[in-house]
């Protein structure tokens, strides 16, 4: 039994950890670096669902005085990797509405709540051409979560064709093959 306990421990520790998006179990969430460098470790798998973010920046708690829109997705994006639920409440809770990057902010809060209705409500009124994949990716993503019958998920194949075709990076295009691939499956 101990033996058992200890091979269960020790493959525990030695597992590639992925921080999950806030309660949501469905995905983690990671950077475009860590992406690649799973990538360099074949350690991707379309088991695994990502989002991708820019980057991260681990100095969150000054948030609420941020205006930058880069760093506020980078702040709030590490706050949901590590499930910082009070900091994100407060942010939720009193962010600027007029800085357009907050719809992007707001539809990951409640993606990671699994609450994709509102998520994709906010995806929609996001723009911006630099995080265009990322939106149309995550419109997929919702998509499919809020389909009734999983089988029938032509819907979100066309929202997965969207973020494919306003693209022209192979490393992206390869995290909505895993996509495709992850919903044919299922």
């Amino acid at each position: 039994m101990v033996k058992y306990l200890l091979i269960f421990l020790l493959v525990i520790f030695t597992m590639p950890c992925q921080a999950k998006i806030g309660t949501n179990r469905g995905y983690s969430i990671i950077t475009i670096q860590e992406y690649y460098e799973l990538l360099q470790k074949d350690k991707v798998t379309p088991l695994k669902r990502y989002i991708i973010v820019p980057e991260f920046d681990k100095n969150y708690k000054n948030i609420l005085d941020v205006h930058d829109e880069r760093d506020l997705l980078s702040k709030f994006s590490y706050m949901l990797k590590k499930n910082r639920e009070s900091h994100i409440r407060e942010y939720i809770m009193n962010y600027d509405t007029t800085i357009g990057i907050n719809n992007l902010i707001a539809s990951l809060y409640y993606f990671s709540r699994n609450d994709y209705a509102p998520a994709r409500l906010y995806l929609e009124k996001f723009e911006d051409p630099d995080l265009n994949f990322l939106r149309l990716l995550l419109i997929g993503d919702c998509t499919y979560e809020l389909l009734i019958n999983k089988k029938d998920f032509t819907e979100a194949l066309n929202k997965y064709q969207a973020a494919f075709d306003s693209t022209e990076d192979e490393l992206l295009k390869s995290i909505v093959n895993n996509r495709i691939k992850f919903i044919k499956y299922q």
